[in-house]
Parts: C-alpha cells; sequence; structure tokens
C-alpha cells in the first residue's frame, strides 16, 4: 500500500470514529436539556373565585400538586381563633408557609384557607371533612377538616396537624396573592 493511500484510509477512519463519537455522545447532550413539557408553560396559575360559596372546597392542580381552596364560614372562623390546646403546631413556627400566613388563619384573607392537600407524614393526600360531620375518634370533632386515610392524621380547617399523630407537620400553604378581589394568583409552592 501506497503512503499516499495510507494517509487517505487514516483521514477517513478517524473521520469516521469522530462521526461515531458525535452520534454516541448525542442522547448525552440531550440528556442535558431540560424537556420541554417539563419546562413551566407559566409559573402562576390564575384561579377564578367569583363562584366558590362558602363552605365550598375547590381543588386544583398546580406545579403537580393538588392545592386546595376553601372558603371558610363564620362559625369556623370563630372556632378558629378560640384555639385549640391539642394542635401539635398551632402557631405554625415549624411549618411551611409564606410569612402573611403565619396567623391562626393560615391565610392573607381569614375565610379563605389555601393549602397543598398532601399529607406531611408520608405525603398521602387528605380527604376534606366538611363541619358538622364527625369522624368516629376523629379529633377534629363536628368542627371539620382534613384527614389522612392512610395513617390517621387529622388537621383543622387553617391545616393545622394534631398531636400525637404521625404527621409531624401542618399542611404547607404555597405563596400566593389576590391580583383582583375574584382572583386568587397561585405564585410558588
Amino acid at each position: 500500500m501506497t503512503n499516499a493511500r495510507r494517509d487517505m484510509l487514516k483521514v477517513f477512519v478517524a473521520m469516521l470514529a469522530s462521526f461515531g463519537a458525535g452520534v454516541a455522545a448525542l442522547p448525552l447532550f440531550r440528556s442535558l436539556v431540560p424537556a420541554r413539557h417539563l419546562e413551566p408553560r407559566n409559573p402562576d396559575l390564575h384561579v377564578d373565585i367569583t363562584k366558590l360559596k362558602e363552605g365550598q372546597l375547590l381543588t386544583v392542580s398546580f406545579r403537580g400538586r393538588p392545592i386546595v381552596i376553601y372558603k371558610r364560614p363564620e362559625h369556623v372562623l370563630r372556632a378558629l381563633a378560640i384555639g385549640n390546646s391539642d394542635l401539635r403546631d398551632p402557631n405554625s413556627e415549624r411549618s411551611h408557609q409564606p410569612d402573611y400566613a403565619s396567623n391562626i388563619y393560615r391565610s392573607l384573607r381569614p375565610e379563605l384557607f389555601v393549602g397543598v392537600n398532601i399529607c406531611t407524614h408520608l405525603g398521602c393526600s387528605t380527604a376534606f371533612v366538611s363541619p358538622g360531620t364527625e369522624g368516629v375518634g376523629s379529633p377534629i370533632g363536628r368542627s371539620g377538616g382534613f384527614f389522612c386515610p392512610c395513617h390517621g392524621s387529622y388537621y383543622d380547617l387553617s391545616g393545622r396537624v394534631f398531636k400525637d399523630l404521625p404527621a409531624p407537620n401542618n399542611l404547607a400553604v404555597p405563596k400566593y396573592d389576590f391580583p383582583d378581589t375574584n382572583t386568587l394568583r397561585l405564585i410558588d409552592i
């Protein structure tokens, strides 16, 4: 074989190896770029609350998590204001919520509770127990709240967990605001 043919064969093999390495590296480079369906299309969610009646619960999905919006009746607000020594974290000092939700109502507006509907024990979805109904042996009694059917944790209608139950913290409260009186905007979890 002549030197010219040998040199041409080396160049061809080098080009073929470079092409093969590029093709082999393509999946690696694609994995570094986030998938378009996972990128947030709209970081905020606007929820129309005009049709939400007193005592009604609305559940929306925000960033893959269920968010509950509950319009509390006046008698529920009065019951929450009394306080409860059976709560694990009644003042929400260890719980995940924005600063403006560090009150007994854990909300911007006392009549609206906005919370992540995921038990803080093992991440189960909680069930809503409306006021006036009573669970057998339930610490929430007739005042209503949220109940984790998997492991038995109870939360009041401010999302505060009762003592001596598996859940360590109150339900999380996402960041939200009211761009106008009829719209609740979820900002962050």
